[in-house]
């Protein structure tokens, strides 16, 4: 078995998916690892691939499974970032609601997104510092908060590839 159907396989198991989902391999996932693989090499820095979708459309998913054949079939490095990963704290939402309006107390509005965060943390993400440790903020939807910062993801040393999803990602 190829290392590639195994990696496939393996993740389509830990993601609890149906068997139908391993037909897609072949016709979507290996042609765009093998894409995201041929930007990489022409590129001196890392790469920042945003994934956009309608909310419930497989943004998560598409790049749960695209991320395990990019670092175990082409050795590419990869983070996966939500969009809500990097929502304002629970409290910050709730001062901008009661500051310009109160949407802004719940995920998804305009301005519920930690901005300045998101820069900075693309930023030691992709400057390449092969000694640095980035962590990597990660929110709880259950708790409609960020994650306190010992639950988040550190990644070591430098990335290739950051697969940034969410449903407003490149929308300006």
């Amino acid at each position: 078995m190829n290392s590639s159907l195994r990696c496939f396989q393996d993740t389509v198991a830990k993601l609890g998916l149906p068997p139908e989902v391993l037909s897609s391999r072949t016709e979507l996932y290996e042609p765009v690892a093998a894409w995201v693989d041929g930007l990489r090499r022409r590129e001196a820095r890392p790469l920042v691939i945003g994934v956009n979708g309608a909310q419930g459309s497989g943004k998560s998913t598409f790049c749960a499974l695209l991320a395990p054949l990019l670092s175990e079939v082409y050795g590419l490095r990869t983070v996966v970032l939500s969009i809500d990963d990097v929502y304002h704290t629970r409290q910050t939402r709730r001062e901008l609601a009661q500051r310009i309006h109160p949407l802004c107390a719940v995920r998804g509005v305009p301005g519920t997104h930690d901005i300045p965060m998101t820069h900075d943390l693309l930023d030691r993400l992709t400057e390449g510092n092969q000694q640095a440790s980035v962590a990597v903020p990660r929110f709880d939807k259950a708790a409609d908060d960020r994650s306190p910062p010992d639950a988040w993801d550190v990644v070591d040393g430098s990335v290739d590839v950051i697969l940034f999803e969410g449903w407003c990602v490149g929308c300006s």
